[in-house]
């Protein structure tokens, strides 16, 4: 009988490692409740406190056969349970083989112990079970990638508990070798252990590090822009996408001294954005106006929060999607719902208009058979060429309402400004001058009703800007390629450039002032600037704007001028028409 005393400190030992490892695998478990491999761990490590006890109490006492059943079911129970957790861990299904055989020594051991076999014999089939299935479990940990220290230590420790199972019968027998063997047992069980709570450090660090790397994957790679600000508004991190949005190099321009307030055009934005995260801590889908490096401006949807800062400080995080594009679209496609409501009133309304033109240019060519003198002849010419020209405009209004084609053909540029410029001259007011200057003829493929609306526009806005009268210039010239448009069919454009001595317009006015429906005028319309440039759209041309408050307006249409070596005197043929919808 072994000595009492000489075991108790391996005894206590043992206990004491096994204890602390079950302590600490349950903590562990309850702060992580998907790492089931834990909680099987723990079970198994607290029954290895209760075999170590129980064994060394039954070979000092010499218990009953009932309770040497019970321990080697323990002890073959908890090595099982060590197993399962490990391949928990590595994901992978316990052998079959290694059940056979943890089964195999639970069954064989009570038949031993009523056979009255001694304990070797009856701990033989376990120890055999347990050292195959350690062995067998340590090379697969070290088989691992990556190796850590974790896999290193636990892959040893079981490699080295399957060896030392072997030498129990050795151990057993000697009352002065047995204390030492118990508390190696003890020391390796420890080192095991300790190797599997590194592993589970180690894995739960390295999918730490791979769940930061995918966020800041998503992060850098969003389609919004995304940021984060401190509690003083400025940028602490923010993404590729929010800095290309905002005309920046790179995100780390953003970073350590921009506000977020210096992004927003005005202070009605900054007190709105403080406003509502003030009463409601979270914006959802809010629209704000920022200005860009180069001094453009973009409309972005904000979906911000407030999140807990340090020292009690509140700090912002949030994504900022670019909307200018659908913002401008939806507006249009409105301006367009508008445009066909007041296209179907225009419709009804120009074919009333056209009879009262009829009536007017009857009377004046009854007027016409007259003696007049020659200011009273002009007048009545210019009578009946308004008439005339309004009577092609409605009709070219109800073509269009009734989606029939336009005729266009070849026309003098200069000559139709000409022609507009005496229509309006008497209805422009006093103080008001119009001076053409056209250095030779340019012929464009247009409708004359359309160049002559587009004079008419834009000398009369140019008038309505001059309150006190003023000068303005219609100036007509054939240039070379533009740089913002596609190449002219000729290879010249024929440029139309009005320019007054108005009171010009701010940057606000300026992005809107092709809008339809936007006017600055108390009785203005709207549609001025915006008819001339969907006539230059659609004539393959475009409209440059220039204007700055207090110097005046530059409004520059540009056509793709026809090839000056053709005939200007034939008429338009086939080949020289343009059928428009």
């Amino acid at each position: 009988m072994v000595d009492v005393t000489a075991i108790l400190p391996s005894m206590a030992t043992a206990v004491a490692l096994d204890t602390l490892l079950a302590v600490v695998f349950l903590l562990l478990y309850r702060g992580d409740r998907s790492a089931t491999h834990l909680r099987t761990w723990s079970l198994a490590w607290g029954l290895s406190a209760f075999s170590h006890s129980g064994v060394v109490l039954r070979m000092a006492l010499g218990t009953s056969v009932l309770v040497g059943l019970a321990l080697a079911s323990v002890t073959t129970v908890s090595a099982s349970l060590t197993l399962l957790g490990t391949y928990r861990l590595l994901g992978r299904r316990m052998p079959p083989a290694l059940w056979g055989l943890m089964a195999a020594g639970i069954v064989f051991a009570p038949i031993a112990e009523l056979l009255g076999q001694p304990l070797v014999v009856v701990a033989l089939p376990s120890l055999a079970a347990i050292t195959f299935a350690y062995a067998m479990t340590g090379i697969a940990v070290l088989r691992l990638r990556p190796r850590g220290t974790g896999e290193w230590l636990a892959g040893v420790g079981l490699l080295t508990v399957a060896i030392h199972s072997l030498d129990f019968p050795i151990f057993a027998r000697s009352p002065t070798i047995f204390p030492i063997g118990l508390a190696i047992f003890a020391v390796q069980q420890g080192v095991v252990g300790f190797g599997f709570m590194m592993m589970y450090y180690e894995r739960a660090r390295r999918g730490l590090a791979a769940s930061e790397e995918r966020l800041r994957h998503l992060f850098d790679n969003a389609v919004v822009g995304a940021f984060r600000c401190d509690e003083e508004g400025r940028f602490v991190d923010a993404n590729p996408t929010l800095a290309r949005m905002l005309g920046r190099d790179s995100a780390a321009s953003l970073c350590g001294s921009e506000r977020l307030d210096a992004l927003f055009v005005d202070e009605e934005g900054r007190a709105r954005l403080r406003a509502l995260l003030a009463s409601e801590g979270v914006i959802d889908g809010v629209d704000f106006r920022w200005r860009r490096q180069d001094r453009s401006i973009l409309t972005v949807s904000l979906h911000v929060r407030q999140v807990a800062g340090r020292a009690g400080g509140v700090r912002i995080e949030g994504l900022a999607r670019d909307v200018t594009d659908s913002r401008r679209l939806q507006r249009r496609l409105a301006e367009s719902e508008r445009l066909e409501a007041i296209g179907r009133l225009a419709g009804g309304v120009a074919h009333d208009f056209n009879n009262l033109l009829t009536v007017v240019m009857s009377n004046a060519a009854m007027l016409g058979e007259a003696r007049l003198d020659a200011d009273e002849r002009a007048a009545l010419d210019d009578i009946g060429e308004a008439a005339r020209r309004g009577s092609e405009l409605v009709r070219q209004l109800l073509a269009f309402r009734r989606a029939e084609v336009v005729v266009r053909e070849r026309v003098d540029l200069a000559a139709l400004a000409e022609r507009a410029r005496r229509i309006l001259v008497r209805s422009l007011g006093e103080g008001v001058r119009v001076a053409i200057e056209a250095s030779a003829p340019i012929d464009v493929m247009a409708s004359p009703v359309e160049i002559e609306q587009v004079v008419m526009n834009l000398v009369l806005n140019a008038r309505d800007a001059m309150p006190t009268g003023g000068a303005i210039a219609v100036r007509i010239r054939r240039v070379a390629e533009v740089g913002a448009l596609a190449a002219s069919p000729s290879g010249a454009w024929a440029l139309l450039e009005i320019e007054d001595e108005g009171e010009g317009m701010d940057e606000a006015t300026r992005e809107r002032a092709i809008e339809p429906f936007y006017s600055t005028k108390e009785a203005g319309t709207g549609l001025g600037l915006a008819t001339v440039s969907g006539i230059a759209a659609r004539l393959g041309g475009s409209v440059e704007l220039d204007s700055s408050p207090g110097a005046g307006t530059r409004v520059r249409v540009y056509v793709p001028a026809l090839d000056e070596a053709a005939p200007r005197s034939e008429a338009p043929s086939s080949e020289a028409r343009a059928s428009v919808p």
